[in-house]
C-alpha cells in the first residue's frame, strides 16, 4: 500500500527498511525525503525537502553577477506546500528541460574557478564546456579572463539558442579580448571531440551525470532511466578519453578554436549526488551508482577520477514539518592514469 503527499508516492515499508524513494520519476528532478514515519499513521511527521533552494552563482571579482536566462524557470512560492504543488504542476505541464536550467553543482564549480590558484591559470586560457546548458561555467571562466571559451551542448537548437542569448547578454562582463562561441556536441562523438583535442587548456562540465531512479512504481521507466544514466556516463568518459589521449592530425583542425597547442587539459566535473542519503558521513565515491558507472567507464579507458572538494547537505531552513537541505556536491578531476602520481 502506498501513501502520497502532494502528488509524491512512497512506500512506508521501504522507508522503514531505510531504502530511498524517488519523486516524480527522474532523479534529476527535485525530491522529498522522509525523515520520520509513524508506526500507526501512514503519513510522515516530518519531511526533508531537497533541491528546491534557488541556485546562486558567486559574484565575479568585480562584484557583478552573470545574468542567465533559463527555460521554464519561474520562481517558486516561498510556502513549502505551495512550492511543491507548483513544481509538480510545472513538471506535468512542461516536463523537465535539463539543459535549460541552473543546477546546484555549477555554483561549486564557479566558486572553485574563482579561487586565486585557478583564476590565475584560467587567465588567457582556452576553455571547453561540455553539456553547457545555460553556459554558467564557461561564461564565468570567460569573465575571469579566459581568452577563448567554447560552450557545447547536444540538447538541440533550443538549448544552443539559449546559450547564444546568454553569451550575448553577458558580453559586457567578460574579460578583455574574450571570445565565446557556441557549438553542438554530443557525448561520445569522436569527430567533434577531436576538433578540440590538444587545443584547450580546460575541459569543464557541471551536473552532467544523472538519470537513475530507485524504488519507483514504474519498473519499465526505472529501467529506462538507469540505462540512460549508464549510456550518458559511458559516453562522457569516452569524450574525455578523446580529449586527453587523442593525437592531433592536420586534417582535424577546428576553425575558430585556436592554434594547436598539444595541451593536456585539466578536466573538471562538478557533480550532484542525487541517489544517496543526505544523512551521515559519506565519501565522495560512496553510494552513488551513477557516479560509480562513470568512474568504471573512465578506468576502462585508462583514466582516473579524484576528488577535489565535497560539500555534504546542510539544513538551510526549517518550515515545520519541512526541513530544507542544500545539495550534496562533489568537484572531481579526471586525468590520465599515468598522471595520477602528480595529484
Amino acid at each position: 500500500m502506498f501513501c502520497s503527499f502532494i502528488g509524491f508516492s512512497f512506500s512506508p515499508l521501504s522507508h522503514l527498511r531505510g531504502e530511498r524513494a524517488c519523486g516524480v520519476g527522474d532523479m534529476r528532478r527535485r525530491r522529498l525525503r522522509w525523515l520520520a514515519l509513524s508506526a500507526v499513521l501512514p503519513v510522515a511527521r516530518s519531511f526533508d525537502v531537497y533541491g528546491f533552494e534557488p541556485v546562486r552563482l558567486p559574484p565575479l571579482p568585480s562584484g557583478a553577477y552573470l545574468a542567465l536566462e533559463q527555460v521554464h524557470a519561474a520562481p517558486l512560492p516561498s510556502d513549502t506546500v505551495e512550492m511543491l504543488r507548483s513544481y509538480l504542476r510545472s513538471v506535468r505541464h512542461d516536463g523537465e528541460i535539463a539543459g535549460g536550467r541552473l543546477w546546484p553543482a555549477v555554483s561549486l564549480l564557479c566558486s572553485w574557478l574563482g579561487e586565486p590558484a585557478q583564476a590565475e591559470r584560467l587567465y588567457g586560457s582556452h576553455v571547453l564546456e561540455l553539456g553547457a546548458g545555460v553556459g554558467a561555467g564557461g561564461l564565468y571562466a570567460a569573465a575571469l579572463g579566459a581568452r577563448h571559451v567554447t560552450l557545447t551542448d547536444g540538447g538541440g537548437e533550443e538549448v544552443l539558442s539559449l546559450l547564444r542569448r546568454n553569451a550575448n547578454a553577458n558580453a559586457g562582463l567578460l574579460g578583455e579580448g574574450a571570445h565565446v562561441c557556441v557549438s553542438n556536441m554530443k557525448f561520445g562523438d569522436r569527430h567533434a571531440a577531436l576538433l578540440y583535442a590538444g587545443r584547450v587548456d580546460w575541459v569543464i562540465c557541471a551536473d552532467v551525470l544523472y538519470g537513475e531512479c530507485q524504488s519507483g512504481s514504474d519498473q519499465n521507466a526505472e529501467d529506462e532511466a538507469w540505462q540512460d544514466a549508464r549510456t550518458r556516463a559511458n559516453e562522457l568518459a569516452e569524450t574525455m578519453d578523446y580529449l586527453l589521449h587523442a593525437q592531433i592530425s592536420g586534417g582535424e583542425q577546428a576553425s575558430g578554436v585556436g592554434e594547436v597547442t598539444a595541451n593536456v587539459p585539466r578536466v573538471i566535473v562538478a557533480h550532484e549526488h542525487r541517489e544517496r542519503s543526505i544523512h551521515g558521513p559519506l565519501r565522495w565515491n560512496e553510494d552513488d551508482p551513477t557516479l560509480s558507472e562513470f568512474i568504471e567507464a573512465a578506468a576502462r579507458r585508462g583514466l582516473c577520477v579524484r576528488e577535489i572538494r565535497s560539500e555534504r547537505p546542510q539544513v538551510l531552513r526549517n518550515d515545520p514539518p519541512f526541513r530544507h537541505w542544500s545539495a550534496d556536491l562533489s568537484l572531481l578531476e579526471v586525468g590520465k592514469e599515468e598522471h595520477k602520481r602528480q595529484w
